[in-house]
C-alpha cells in the first residue's frame, strides 16, 4: 500500500487490520507513507498485525517519510513480527509515530535488518512515543548485521510515558554495537511511577544492551539489565560516547532501581563510558550485582570523562574484573583494586556500598611450594632460599602468633593446635557477625540475602586460605625416621614418635584430616554439584539463584565446562604440600614422583584449559612452570649433581630467582600491559 499526500484512516472498536506475506522491490513491505500524509488507526481492543513482510531495501513492513502515523485505543494490539530486509521493519525518517492508550501492547518480534542498523525500528529527525499506563512494549529476538538489534534512534526524540507500564528488550543481537538500543545524537527516555523497563539477554560486540552516541538517556521507575553480553569489546549492558568514535558530551540518568547481571569481553561489565558524558544515578536504590569485565571494571568502567559521575544509593556487589573489581575510573592515576581503581573524579558520592568485588587471582600455584621444600628436605642455593623464605608469608600459617618477636619457645605441637583450631575461631566468630546481622535485618530479605552471601564468600575465603597449610602441617604429624634407637618426628627432632603426648597429636591430627584436608574439598565440591545444571550454562546466565552467587569464588573463574575445577585444584595442592611427604622421605625419589605428579597436573591443566580469562591462564602456567622447573633443580641437588661446580649453583640461584620474580611480578606486568592498551 503507498499512501502519498494523503489521509487514511482506520476506525473501530475490535477491529483487525493485517498486512501479511507482502514485498516491494524498494521501500516498505507492507505500507509506504510520504510526503505529509497522515494515517492512523483507532479504536479500542483493535489489533493490527505486520508479518512476514519483505522488501528489497528497508522498512521491511513499513516505510515513513515527513508524515505522521498513530495508533489509538485503550487495550489495543501493534505487532510487527518476521518482518525481512536490508533495514528495520518499521522506518521512520522526518515524521512523527506514536501509539496513545491505556493497557495497549506494541509488538516487534523476530524482525531482521541484513545490512543497516536497527532490526526493529529505525529513527531518523523524528518524534516516536508510547503513551498509556499499564501499555506494554515488547522488542524480542530482534536482530541487526550491524548495530542497534532492536532499535537504532539518529537525532530523534524516542520516549516512554505512563504509570506501571512495561517495556521489556530481549534476546536482541547486533553484530556490531548495541544488541538492543542504539541512540546517536538523540534523546530516549522513561517515564511513570511504577514503571519497569527491561533489558535481558541481548548480545553485541559492544554494549551488549545499549550503544549511546553523544545523546541522552534517562530511566525511571525499575529498570534492570540483565545476562546482556558485549562479546568483543566494552559495556556489558551499556557502552557509551567514544566506544563508537563520538566526542560529543552524552547524558546518562538512572532514576530507578537498576539492577545489572551482565559480561564483557573487555571493560565495564555493566556499564562502559568512554569520553564526555554526564553520569547520574539519582534517586532510588541503583545496584551492580555479579558484573564481570575480562580486564578493567567489572560493573563500571569510566576514561576521560570531563565531568564525573554523581554516585547516589549505589551497591556494587560481587563484581570482578582484572582491575577494579566494582569500578575503574581512568583519568589520572594507574594501578589496581578490588573495589575501585583509579579514581579521578567523581562529582558526588552519597550511601556507596562495595562488598564481595574483587580481582582474579589465580597464581595460588607456587604459594604451596615452601610446604614441599620443606617436606622434601631441600637446601636451595642462599639467594633462591631467601626468596622463598619471603614468599612464605603467604602461605597463612597462623603459628607464628605463638612466637613473635621469639617471646613464647614453641614446637611442632603448638603449631598444630594453633592451626587447626584457628580456623575454627574464625568461623566462630564470622557465626557471631552472621547472628547479629540476622537480629539488626529481620524483615527484610534482601538484606538478609546480602548477609548471607557475605558470610558464604567469607567462609569460602577463609578455607582457601589455609587449606594448603593445615594438610601440610597435619600430614608432617605422621612422618617420622628412625635415628638410632628412637624414631624422632622429622619436622622437629625434639619430639620423639613413641611418646604418649605425640600418639595422642596423631589422633587429632588424624581427626583433623577428615575435617580440614577431606572436609574442605567436599564442602566445595557438594557446592558445585548441588547447582551444576546452573553453572554448566553459558557464564551470562551462570548467576540465576541467590545461592549460586554466595558460591561464586569457587566457580566464577572457570569456564561453564570445567566449573567443578576448585576441587580438582584442592587435589592438585595437597598432593604437593602434604601427600608427598609419605613418598620415600628425604630421598631423590621422592622428588622424581613429585616431579612427575607435577608434570601430569601441567598436562591436565592444559587439556581441560578451565580458566575463563587469557589472563589467568597465563598466570596459570607461569605458576605450573615455576613449581615444575623448581622441583627438576630440586632433583638435580638431591643427588648433588651441581655439587662439582660451585659457578652451576649461581647458575641454579639465577634461574630460579628469576622465575619466581616474574611470577610474583606478573599481576604488576599484567596491569601495565593493560593500561598501554587502554590509553592507546
Amino acid at each position: 500500500m503507498y499512501v502519498s499526500g494523503s489521509i487514511v484512516h482506520w476506525i473501530g472498536k475490535s477491529a483487525t487490520t493485517q498486512f501479511a506475506g507482502n514485498g516491494a522491490q524498494n521501500y516498505g513491505g507492507a505500507l509506504y507513507v510520504e510526503s505529509g500524509s497522515t494515517v492512523a488507526w483507532e479504536g479500542n481492543t483493535a489489533t493490527t498485525s505486520f508479518v512476514n513482510n519483505t522488501s528489497r531495501r528497508t522498512g521491511a513492513a513499513v516505510r515513513v517519510d515527513d508524515s505522521n502515523i498513530s495508533w489509538t485505543g485503550d487495550l489495543a494490539m501493534t505487532q510487527f513480527i518476521d518482518n525481512y530486509s536490508l533495514g528495520a521493519a518499521l522506518e521512520i525518517a522526518e515524521s512523527t509515530v506514536s501509539w496513545t492508550g491505556h493497557g495497549a501492547t506494541t509488538e516487534f518480534v523476530n524482525n531482521s535488518a541484513t545490512d543497516v542498523s536497527g532490526g526493529a525500528l529505525s529513527v531518523t529527525d523524528s518524534f516516536v512515543s508510547w503513551t498509556g499506563d499499564n501499555a506494554t512494549t515488547k522488542l524480542i529476538n530482534n536482530t541487526s548485521i550491524v548495530s542497534g538489534g532492536a532499535l537504532w534512534a539518529v537525532t530523534s526524540n524516542v520516549s516512554w510515558t505512563g504509570d506501571n507500564a512495561t517495556t521489556q528488550f530481549i534476546d536482541n543481537t547486533a553484530a556490531n554495537n548495541a544488541g538492543a538500543l542504539l541512540t546517536t545524537g538523540s534523546t530516549v527516555s522513561w517515564t511513570g511511577d511504577n514503571a519497569t523497563t527491561q533489558f535481558v539477554n541481548n548480545s553485541a560486540g559492544i554494549g551488549g544492551a545499549v550503544g549511546l552516541e553523544s545523546g541522552s538517556v534517562s530511566f525511571a521507575g525499575d529498570t534492570k539489565f540483565t545476562s546482556n553480553v558485549a562479546s568483543v569489546g566494552n559495556g556489558g549492558a551499556l557502552a557509551a560516547v567514544n566506544a563508537f568514535g563520538s566526542t560529543e558530551s552524552s547524558t546518562l540518568v538512572l532514576n530507578g532501581t537498576a539492577t545489572f547481571f551482565n559480561t564483557s569481553a573487555a571493560n565495564g561489565g555493566g556499564l562502559s563510558i568512554l569520553g564526555s558524558c554526564n553520569l547520574t544515578f539519582g534517586a532510588g536504590d541503583v545496584r551492580f550485582l555479579e558484573n564481570s569485565a575480562a580486564i578493567a571494571g567489572g560493573a563500571v568502567f569510566l576514561a576521560g570523562t570531563s565531568v564525573g559521575p554523581t554516585f547516589t544509593d549505589v551497591t556494587f556487589s560481587f563484581n570482578s574484573a582484572e582491575i577494579g573489581g566494582a569500578a575503574s575510573i581512568w583519568d589520572r592515576d594507574d594501578g589496581q583494586g578490588a573495589a575501585v581503581s583509579n579514581i579521578g573524579y567523581i562529582s558526588s558520592v552519597a550511601n556507596i556500598s562495595f562488598s564481595g568485588n574483587g580481582f582474579d587471582c589465580p597464581s595460588g600455584t607456587f604459594l604451596d611450594w615452601n610446604e614441599f621444600t620443606s617436606v622434601a628436605n631441600v637446601t636451595y642455593p642462599s639467594v633462591y632460599q631467601d626468596l622463598l623464605t619471603a614468599l612464605d608469608i603467604f602461605n597463612f600459617d597462623l603459628s607464628w602468633i605463638l612466637s613473635v618477636g621469639c617471646v613464647v619457645r614453641t614446637d611442632f605441637h603448638d603449631r598444630l593446635l594453633v592451626s587447626t583450631i584457628g580456623p575454627i575461631v574464625g568461623l566462630m566468630l564470622l557465626t557471631c557477625t552472621y547472628a547479629c546481622a540476622l537480629q539488626i535485618h529481620q524483615g527484610s530479605s534482601q538484606n538478609l540475602q546480602s548477609v548471607w552471601n557475605k558470610h558464604v564468600s567469607m567462609v569460602l575465603l577463609l578455607t582457601f586460605f589455609v587449606y594448603s597449610n593445615v594438610s601440610a602441617i597435619l600430614f608432617k604429624a605422621f612422618a617420622c625416621e628412625q635415628l638410632g634407637e628412637s624414631i624422632y618426628l622429622r619436622s622437629d627432632y625434639r619430639i620423639e614418635c613413641d611418646s604418649p603426648k605425640h600418639q595422642a597429636f596423631k589422633i587429632n591430627a588424624g581427626f583433623m584430616i577428615v575435617l580440614y584436608t577431606v572436609g574442605i574439598p567436599t564442602l566445595y565440591a557438594g557446592l558445585v554439584f548441588r547447582d551444576r545444571h546452573l553453572l554448566k550454562k553459558d557464564e551470562a546466565d551462570r548467576e540465576d539463584t541467590p545461592r549460586v552467587t554466595s558460591t561464586s569464588g569457587l566457580w566464577k573463574p572457570y569456564r561453564p565446562s570445567v566449573f567443578y575445577y576448585e576441587v580438582f585444584e584442592c587435589g592438585w595442592r595437597v598432593l604437593l604440600a602434604g601427600v608427598v611427604v609419605f613418598i620415600y622421605p628425604d630421598t631423590a625419589a621422592q622428588i622424581a614422583v613429585t616431579l612427575m605428579i607435577a608434570f601430569a597436573f601441567v598436562i591436565v591443566s592444559e587439556v581441560l584449559s578451565p580458566y575463563s580469562s587469557k589472563w589467568d591462564r597465563w598466570v596459570n602456567r607461569m605458576g605450573h612452570v615455576v613449581v615444575f622447573v623448581s622441583m627438576f633443580v630440586a632433583l638435580l641437588l638431591k643427588v648433588d649433581v651441581a655439587d662439582e661446580d660451585a659457578s652451576s649453583q649461581k647458575v641454579f640461584e639465577s634461574v630460579l630467582v628469576a622465575a619466581h620474580v616474574c611470577m610474583v611480578l606478573v599481576v604488576v606486568i599484567e596491569a601495565i600491559v593493560l593500561t598501554s592498551s587502554l590509553r592507546g
